[in-house]
C-alpha cells in the first residue's frame, strides 16, 4: 500500500487552493487506525514533531474541510508533498507502513536489474562460449580442408610415378590403346588413398601444437600427411602396379 493509494480513498477528506488538492491530517491518519482518539493523538504528534524539526510543519494550513459530520470545519491540512514529511516524521508502525513498502520496492527493483544484469552477463558468456566453440569447429573443419587437399597433391605424385613405371614395362602401343583405363584406375586409387590418409591424420592435434599459428598449421600438415603416405601409400606400391598392370594384361 502507498499513500498514493490512501489518498484516493473516498473517507479521505480534501479541499482544493488554486488548483491543488490539500489533504485533512486527521482525516489521512483515521484511514490508516493510527489512534481512536484521532485529534489528541495529532494533538500530541504535532508536539513531537516541533521539538525534533519545526520547518515539517510549516506549510500546514488550516482550511475549510468537509468533517466526518458533514460540516464544514476548519482542520490542519496539507498538500501531498508536506503530508508525506509529516506522516514520516509520526511514531507510528501503521505510518511507516506506508513507507516501508517503498523502500521494499525500491531495493525489489535494484535486485532485479542487478539480477537481470548478471544474467545479461550470463547470456554474454554462453554466446561467447558458444562462438569460441564454432571458431574451433570452423578452424577444424579448415584444416581437414587443407588436409584433403596436401594428400591429393601428395598421393597423385606417388601414383603417377608408380603409372609411369607400370606403363615403362608394358608396350607403347597397348598403352596409347588403354590410356583411358589407366586414368580411371589412377583416379580410384588416389581416391582410396586420400580418403585413408584424411581419416588417419588428426587435425586436434595440428591445431594444438600450431597454437592458432596459420603457418604452422599447414607445415605440420604437410609433415603429418608426408608420414601417412610414409606408412601407407608407399607400403602398397605393389598394390597400385599391380591395379595398374592387370589393364596391360
Amino acid at each position: 500500500m502507498k499513500l498514493s493509494d490512501v489518498l484516493k480513498w473516498d473517507k479521505v477528506k480534501f479541499t482544493k487552493v488554486w488548483n491543488k488538492k490539500y489533504y485533512s491530517i486527521v482525516s489521512v491518519l483515521d484511514q490508516l487506525e493510527v489512534s481512536k482518539r484521532l485529534r489528541k493523538y495529532w494533538y500530541d504528534a504535532k508536539k513531537k514533531i516541533e521539538q525534533k524539526d519545526k520547518k515539517i510543519l510549516k506549510n500546514i494550513k488550516d482550511l475549510k474541510v468537509e468533517a466526518s459530520d458533514w460540516k464544514q470545519r476548519v482542520l490542519d491540512c496539507a498538500s501531498k508533498e508536506d503530508l508525506e514529511l509529516i506522516l514520516k516524521s509520526i511514531p507510528s508502525k501503521k505510518v511507516k507502513i506506508l513507507f516501508e513498502t517503498k523502500k521494499a520496492t525500491a531495493k525489489k527493483t535494484a535486485t532485479k536489474k542487478n539480477s537481470s544484469k548478471k544474467d545479461d552477463k550470463k547470456d554474454t558468456k554462453k554466446v561467447s562460449v558458444k562462438k569460441a566453440v564454432k571458431k574451433v569447429k570452423e578452424t577444424k573443419k579448415e584444416v581437414k580442408k587443407d588436409i584433403k587437399k596436401t594428400a591429393k597433391k601428395e598421393v597423385k605424385k606417388e601414383v603417377k610415378k608408380e603409372a609411369k613405371k607400370a606403363v615403362k614395362k608394358a608396350s607403347p602401343k597397348k598403352v596409347s590403346k588403354k590410356k583411358d583405363e589407366i586414368k580411371k584406375e589412377a583416379k580410384k586409387a588416389i581416391k582410396k588413398e586420400v580418403k585413408k590418409v584424411t581419416k588417419h591424420v588428426d587435425e586436434e592435434k595440428i591445431l594444438k601444437k600450431a597454437k592458432g599459428d596459420k603457418k604452422k598449421v599447414k607445415k605440420l600438415v604437410k609433415k603429418a600427411v608426408k608420414k601417412e603416405i610414409k606408412k601407407d601409400v608407399k607400403k602398397k606400391k605393389c598394390w597400385i602396379i599391380c591395379n595398374i598392370i592387370k589393364i596391360f594384361a
